[in-house]
């Protein structure tokens, strides 16, 4: 049985593995920290992440994978996640690039997104639309 994901708006508990991904991604992007008192170190931040491990870009991307795959484990069958990143100009802005396959009742389902950080802080996220699982995936064997 699918492990639905919590709301506050009217979808309440949220059971369709697509609007559960876009909910979970919106969490990891948005959650902070130090949110809790109750459960320190049981919140998944992706600013935490990469403030953690500031100027240090294989570190935070390897980061970034292990919370993202235990993350999104919770809530599916399987998760897997790559990241990579664009930083070859040594430059303080830098483009991280997410491909995740989160596997349920049998079919896997691909997301893709940039996370965009400077000087150790978060910037933003983008979700990339149609893109597929070939594009995702050449995007990061590229940068690899």
């Amino acid at each position: 049985m699918p492990t639905p994901v919590p709301s506050l708006s009217t979808a309440g508990w949220v059971v369709s593995p697509q609007q559960k991904a876009d909910l979970l991604m919106a969490h990891i992007y948005e959650s902070m920290n130090n949110q809790t008192y109750m459960y320190p170190g049981n919140i998944t931040s992706i600013q935490y992440v990469i403030e953690k491990h500031a100027g240090d870009i294989p570190g935070t991307c390897q980061a970034i994978q292990v919370a993202m795959e235990t993350y999104l484990q919770r809530y599916y069958d399987d998760a897997t996640v790559q990241v990579a990143s664009d930083n070859s100009d040594g430059t303080s802005l830098v483009t991280l690039m997410v491909y995740a396959q989160v596997t349920e009742d049998g079919v896997t389902y691909p997301y893709s997104g940039l996370i965009q950080a400077s000087n150790s802080k978060f910037i933003k996220a983008v979700n990339l639309n149609n893109t597929g699982k070939s594009v995702a995936a050449n995007v990061i064997q590229q940068a690899s």
